[in-house]
């Protein structure tokens, strides 16, 4: 059952993936909202060390 519901999940997040993409062939950084907003603290906190 957890065999199924894995192969389920990644059929699922690549059909999504493939929805996001346009047609230049670049994914929307939609696609990964965890990661942009990891840059984006990643970034910020760059900032407060540098001053």
């Amino acid at each position: 059952m957890a065999f199924i519901l894995s192969l389920f999940s990644i059929i699922t997040v690549q059909k999504n993936i493939r929805d996001l993409t346009n047609e230049n062939g670049s994914t929307l950084s939609s696609a990964y909202p965890g990661v942009a907003n990891s840059i984006d603290v990643a970034l910020e906190t760059t900032d407060i060390v540098g001053e």
